[in-house]
């Protein structure tokens, strides 16, 4: 069993780099994983990672227009 097996993430800047680093390690811990970024598409998608654009320096217009994922 990996140490946040059971937890739910979300990572910010997920789409490359130490964002998308820390995003597949805890999926390979047993999280599930929606990682974010401003970016349209990850550098490499990982397994296990659900991956969605959020830009969150900028607050969303409403949250019944705001498009979040269904877990």
């Amino acid at each position: 069993m990996g140490r946040v097996e059971g937890k739910t993430v979300v990572v910010t800047g997920a789409a490359r780099g130490q964002g998308a680093a820390e995003a597949a390690a805890l999926a390979r811990e047993g999280a599930t994983v929606i990682a974010t970024d401003v970016a349209e598409e990850p550098a490499k998608p990982y397994p296990g990672v659900s991956y969605r654009r959020l830009d969150v320096s900028r607050p969303p217009p409403s949250p019944a227009t705001t498009p979040w994922p269904t877990l």
